[in-house]
């Protein structure tokens, strides 16, 4: 009787680890179909062609045109502020006793990330193609890894507490309905951050691979250090939010030159939710979908969807021209200062990471 309930037992085990592995075999799939360029490119070219095919482009043109050149620049001047701000960040959340990565190191690689999101497909490539650099400087990839993800954890958390003080501030971009899909969405994503952090700070469940195992305790160590320093996550927040309102001004600057009258409180509100739509993995870089999410946005507040759709295509020549600014410093400073990983060097780095 003892034997039959142990082959049971052992059946009911490999039957419940082979229904866990089918799944994330179809899961797997799934990502990898979404991660393809042509698939993101192709839905970001939709989504452009269809604002641009229903919008009446003498009233685009115009609001392009009303942007002189010394605004522009110096909108791309505070843009490349707001990403100093975002390489102090990132360098407080990687540098620990153990490893130390200098300022200029740090700010190198941030631009170098900056220059490759023009290329990459997804919105985390250039924060691989940072990650890698400074892995390379510090000769090893745990803090660096878990940085990074500590930093786009905070990006996230700054926009959603700068969603909150908008909502609070400007009920009136708000129906009922909205209000009760925002309080779900919040909650959902409270969930999420709570369940994760205490997965990170559980012992390891025996049935998972032993490599999987062996990183998620050597996050656990991690993440234990940093509860160690909470001030480095409290500054790294502040300073997120710093950076993402000064993201926002700049819109709301480019928007009131435009010919967009709305006050600065409803800019804090609808810019980072269009900013949030463009982390979903459907497109290149978020491009067409921040376009279209900002333009819904808007247009619900009786603003013209020519000016809405302006204002998103010039935020995207200011991501561009950053973005290019960020390879000129790169490349610079790798001829004036002290050598420094080449980008081409980082070809295995995404399956490091």
């Amino acid at each position: 009787m003892g034997n039959r309930l142990t082959l049971g037992s052992n059946f009911q085990g490999r039957t419940g680890r082979e229904t866990i592995i089918s799944y994330t075999h179809i899961l797997q799939r799934f990502i990898k179909i979404l991660k393809h360029p042509l698939l993101r490119i192709s839905v970001s070219l939709l989504i452009l062609a269809f604002l641009l095919y229903h919008l009446p482009l003498s009233e685009l043109w115009g609001a392009l045109k009303s942007i002189s050149l010394p605004i522009w620049l110096i909108a791309l001047g505070l843009f490349l502020v707001g990403h100093t701000f975002g390489t102090i960040k990132w360098r407080l959340l990687v540098n620990t006793k153990s490893s130390y990565l200098p300022f200029l190191i740090a700010l190198r690689c941030h631009f170098a990330g900056l220059f490759a999101n023009l290329f990459l497909p997804s919105l985390a490539g250039g924060d691989v193609v940072r990650a890698g650099l400074a892995i390379r400087y510090l000769k090893q990839k745990g803090n660096v890894i878990l940085g990074g993800i500590l930093d786009r954890f905070l990006d996230t958390s700054a926009l959603g507490i700068i969603i909150l003080i908008g909502a609070y501030f400007a009920p009136q971009a708000f129906t009922d309905t909205d209000r009760n899909i925002l309080r779900v969405v919040f909650v959902i994503l409270s969930l999420m951050a709570l369940s994760g952090g205490i997965f990170l700070l559980l012992p390891t469940f025996t049935w998972l691979p032993s490599s999987l195992k062996k990183l998620l305790k050597r996050y656990q160590e991690l993440v234990k250090e940093l509860l160690k320093t909470p001030w480095k996550a409290i500054i790294s927040l502040l300073v997120a939010i710093i950076m993402q309102t000064t993201f926002v001004g700049i819109n709301a600057y480019l928007g009131m030159q435009c010919g967009i009258d709305i006050p600065f409180v409803v800019w804090i509100l609808v810019w980072p939710l269009a900013k949030l739509s463009a982390l979903l993995p459907i497109s290149m870089g978020g491009l067409g979908v921040r376009e279209a999410a900002l333009a819904a946005l808007l247009t619900r507040l009786d603003i013209p969807i020519a000016l809405a759709v302006g204002v998103g295509l010039l935020w995207e020549t200011i991501l561009v021209s950053g973005g290019i600014l960020g390879g000129i410093f790169y490349l610079v400073m790798n001829q004036v200062d002290t050598p420094f990983p080449s980008l081409s060097t980082l070809r295995g780095t995404p399956k490091e990471l």
